[in-house]
């Protein structure tokens, strides 16, 4: 609920504040004094636009700022966590208007844009005013509105209709994206093909690539190779120019060595040493005469090596950035193929699946709208009493039902509240009811009614009381101080059953302060209460006769307030 709320520089009102507790609340004052700026202030508080006129002549900045107990305000918890902000008991929603026409926005100190205000601001307050947000106004809020009405009645074929569509959804998305039509099939069958055909085709190895590329660094300098191999050969096994080959001179170095041996160990060491060498250089001049005797390359070798080599990195652009990955790919796709090709039955089944899903959801759309139907009668008529009660006996309620496009998780029901405030006018949406007073009215009657489920803690109505006085004024006071058992409840009110109802009574004052006009606000003690209402009932000054008539009308007042409470 609201605990505090602070005007600054908001036209007349320099300087005003209210500190609210539960229950029903009361703002009177005279024709002028500033009562409509007090819900201007808060309207600009949850989002409204920021219009300059609101500013104070003079003034750089305006500012409202609220602190709100949400302990029991599930919803504003909820929406704080989601939206990054701690969720703890209270939280504080400020708004800052400047003479350049910027609009600060804040909950808990940190800004935050205009629809984030907004949103939160709705789950914490609803102002019903001539041309204010109303959330029963909205006609999106209709449906869930009478879902919440029927409550436990609904909430089982709610929860099975939300089950049947989701069901019907993953087999619309499983046969869609598995299969898709029969030409997406045939569409995909075909690239399938393709690409199988392409990567096939090529007959890729494994390790092919490693093979290629080592290849073609050698032809690329294969006269340097072939050059190498004979000169290395020639030098050991050959020689040249007067110089003897090498593996002849070291067999030579190994027989000398031998022969002087088995003169010392040392001796004998070298020997072996020789040997084992001479023993290696023989193999290797085996192999380079073996390398040079098979060296050989095609003059169109390296042309069509790098032909291959440009086959393999089109393959791998278009399929993976390795062959090994290529080769997983068409893998993949064979498969995708084998299942494409065969999925006549598979098709079947979904197909029969799904239909078996759409016709139980129908099914549960079905039992949902009859239930709203049905449910729907009944909260006619208990909106109907009340707005007898509130002085509309001869207005019409009425809740029409259309069909939506599309299924959806909350079934085919689109749902509009209808009303005609006179006989023989035509119904409308409550939004183009013209008036304010009756707005207000057949808020407070829908408020009523729904209480139960409506879990917005702070209702604020502007003038609800315009046009009745009498028996449908007091009926009016008592719904209001009824409502505000559960909900806190902000009136504007001209009328005394109404101030005499209210658990509490705010004044509005314009005083003249030097060469300024100031807007007051305050809370009244008892005494001041009845002072205020034999002002509202005969005017200043105030007789005797009419703070005894003002008196009575308290007393008359706690007196009913004991009997609805014993009810």
């Amino acid at each position: 609920m609201l605990v505090h709320v602070s005007v600054q520089n908001i036209a007349l009102m320099e300087k005003a504040s209210m500190s609210l507790g539960p229950g029903m609340h009361v703002v009177t004052g005279e024709t002028g004094a500033g009562k409509s700026l007090l819900i201007d202030a808060i309207n600009l508080l949850l989002g409204a636009r920021a219009d300059l006129d609101l500013l104070r002549t003079g003034e750089k900045s305006a500012r409202v700022e609220a602190l709100f107990d949400i302990s029991a305000a599930p919803h504003a918890r909820a929406w704080l966590e989601e939206n990054g902000f701690e969720a703890g008991e209270e939280v504080i929603l400020a708004r800052e208007l400047t003479d350049r026409g910027r609009a600060i926005c804040r909950i808990d100190g940190a800004m935050v844009p205009l629809a984030q205000l907004r949103a939160l601001g709705a789950l914490l307050v609803d102002v019903h005013a001539q041309h204010e947000h109303q959330s029963l106004l909205q006609e999106s809020a209709h449906l869930s509105l009478l879902d919440r009405f029927l409550g436990d009645t609904i909430a089982p074929v709610l929860a099975d209709m939300a089950a049947a569509y989701r069901n019907w959804r993953e087999a619309c998305r499983a046969l869609q994206a598995d299969f898709g039509t029969e030409a997406d099939r045939e569409r995909r069958l075909d690239m399938l093909r393709y690409q199988i055909q392409e990567i096939t085709s090529a007959h890729l190895e494994e390790g092919e690539e490693e093979r290629l590329l080592a290849r073609r660094r050698v032809l690329q300098h294969a006269e340097k190779v072939q050059q190498a191999l004979v000169d290395a050969y020639g030098a050991l096994y050959e020689g040249g120019e007067g110089q003897a080959a090498a593996l002849d001179s070291l067999r030579a170095s190994c027989a000398l060595m031998e022969g002087i041996a088995p003169l010392d160990e040392r001796f004998e060491a070298l020997a072996g040493r020789l040997n084992d060498c001479f023993y290696q250089l023989e193999d290797v001049c085996l192999q380079l005469r073996e390398e040079k005797n098979a060296f050989a390359f095609e003059p169109g070798e390296l042309e069509s090596l790098e032909e291959r080599l440009e086959v393999l990195r089109g393959l791998k652009r278009k399929y993976g950035p390795t062959i090994a990955e290529v080769c997983a790919y068409v893998q993949k796709a064979m498969e995708e193929r084998d299942r494409l090709e065969n999925s006549a039955q598979l098709i079947e089944q979904l197909t029969r699946k799904r239909d078996a899903l759409e016709k139980s959801m129908q099914q549960q759309a079905e039992k949902l709208s009859l239930l709203r139907r049905e449910g729907a009668k009944v909260l006619e008529k208990r909106v109907m009493e009340e707005l007898a009660q509130l002085g509309l006996g001869r207005a019409t309620f009425s809740i029409t039902f259309g069909q939506a496009q599309q299924m959806r998780e909350n079934g085919m029901d689109e749902v509009r509240f209808m009303m005609s405030a006179n006989p023989g006018e035509a119904l409308k949406p409550l939004a183009r009811v013209a008036s304010g007073g009756e707005v207000a009215r057949i808020m407070l009657a829908l408020k009523t009614v729904f209480s139960a489920v409506d879990d917005i803690p702070t209702l604020i109505f502007d003038e609800i009381d315009t046009g009745i006085s009498g028996r449908a004024a007091q009926v009016v006071a008592e719904k209001c101080w009824m409502l505000g058992r559960t909900r806190q409840v902000m009136c504007v009110s001209h009328l005394t059953q109404m101030a005499a109802m209210a658990d509490t009574h705010w004044l509005v004052e314009k005083q003249i302060e030097g060469d300024r006009t100031v807007t007051h606000l305050q809370a009244l003690d008892e005494e001041g209460r009845v002072g205020q209402l034999a002002v509202m009932a005969s005017g200043e000054p105030v007789s005797p006769i009419a703070l005894s008539h003002a008196r009575k009308l308290r007393e008359d007042a706690l007196a009913r307030q004991q009997a609805l409470s014993a009810q």
